[in-house]
């Protein structure tokens, strides 16, 4: 309303130093008085309004700028207004590694596993509604990690690993957004594996094997339906189900990534925007 406001009075202004220009012209047409043209009184008369019109332009000059500046300190509260509210709607992030943690050991129960669970960044913010919807997603991660990621305590002596797995969940701002990430120090993918079940799926051909990069082989996994086989081995159930989790991240605004370190683990990175929900409306 302001700024339509200054917009208004700023084409008062222009139209008032127009009729002071053209006054000023009828002023110098008219010439000097002579005791045969025009009455002095007249000439007195315009010369007066045009003096007026110019006052008038100064003085509504003055007003577009106070104005403006009240303008500019009213749309400066309601930024901090604004950001007052998102710093109300934001929650430590340690809630939602806390019900992961939780998940993680009950997992690792069932599946006869030794776990343990590190967290970082625990303090780090998030918009409470998105650590709502973000719950979900990070538990299916976790829970493929321990299900289908790490080994047995056996197996971890027998590679020379500690019988305890770890699994670590970390957040950290990034570039104005929120990075949360799973890693587990497991066996990571066999990539060849990968591509071997790609090929005999029909996703890709032996020659475009030939052809991908370490990313665009993990990106495999993130296909619907890719590694859906039953036994819990080093390939098995990495896939499962991450199609619908990188789903739920697009749709929460994020972007998801995999990355393996083959035989010595892998990490599953969400970005995800820092605020969410609110929004300017009109009544």
């Amino acid at each position: 309303s302001l700024q339509s406001h200054v917009a208004e009075v700023g084409e008062t202004i222009r139209t008032i130093r127009s009729l002071a220009d053209d006054t000023a012209v009828a002023l110098r047409l008219i010439g000097p008085p002579r005791p045969w043209g025009t009455p002095e009184v007249a000439i007195h008369k315009l010369a007066n309004v045009r003096s007026a019109l110019s006052a008038a332009a100064q003085a509504l000059d003055a007003s577009v700028v106070r104005v403006a500046k009240e303008e500019h300190a009213i749309g400066e509260a309601a930024g901090q207004v604004t950001r007052d509210l998102a710093l109300m709607r934001q929650t430590p992030i340690r809630s939602v590694f806390a019900r992961t943690t939780q998940a993680v050991m009950h997992e690792a129960e069932n599946e006869g596993k030794q776990v343990r669970v590190l967290t970082h960044g625990a303090d780090e913010q998030i918009d409470r509604r998105l650590s709502e919807r973000i719950v979900e997603p990070l538990l299916h991660i976790a829970r493929n990690a321990i299900a289908h990621g790490v080994e047995a305590p056996m197996e971890r002596e027998r590679a020379g690993k500690p019988r305890t797995a770890t699994l670590t969940l970390r957040a950290r701002r990034l570039l104005g957004r929120l990075l949360i990430e799973v890693e587990d120090d497991g066996p990571g993918v066999d990539k060849k594996r990968v591509l071997e079940r790609a090929i005999s799926d029909g996703l890709i051909t032996p020659a475009q094997a030939l052809s991908l990069d370490e990313r665009a082989v993990l990106a495999l996994l993130l296909l619907p339906g890719f590694s859906t086989r039953g036994a819990a081995d080093a390939l098995a159930g990495r896939g499962f189900g991450l199609d619908i989790v990188a789903g739920a991240v697009r749709r929460l605004g994020g972007s998801l990534r995999l990355e393996a370190n083959e035989g010595r683990g892998f990490r599953t990175s969400l970005t995800l925007p820092f605020e969410g929900g609110l929004a300017r409306v009109l009544w």
